[in-house]
């Protein structure tokens, strides 16, 4: 079901669309996501300054994945490279969001996984 709702959400005629359900996300879930990292600063985990500035922030980076995923979306079930190379290049961006939250909250790169290996080929294959 995530899958078809992707599908529908990264067309180019639904850019809007995303953008309003990405700002109708984040009042509710900042304040989730600011208690769960003051929780990690008070418990020497995250070595942050203001928990929900920080989770804001966390939370926009992942509108820098959208032309990734709506690339990956468009090619996806073409059987070509270029679909094979947009499921690796949004494994990479993924990965590389990892790195940056990661480096936001001040853990050492790679403590947080944010997505398996093979995660983008799965979820793009799973048309």
């Amino acid at each position: 079901m995530l899958r078809a709702t992707f599908d529908v959400l990264f067309k180019p005629e639904n850019v809007v669309l995303y953008h309003r359900i990405n700002a109708a996300v984040l009042p509710v879930m900042v304040p989730v996501l600011a208690r769960i990292i003051a929780q990690g600063k008070s418990e020497g985990e995250f070595n942050v300054q203001d928990p929900e500035a920080t989770a804001e922030i966390v939370l926009q980076i992942s509108a820098s994945t959208h032309n990734a995923l709506a690339h990956a979306i468009e090619v996806s079930g073409t059987g070509t490279s270029e679909a094979l190379a947009a499921s690796e290049a949004l494994e990479e961006r993924l990965r590389f969001h990892g790195i940056a939250i990661d480096r936001i909250l001040g853990p050492p790169d790679g403590s947080l996984v944010f997505v398996e290996p093979g995660f983008a080929r799965a979820f793009m294959a799973g048309r």
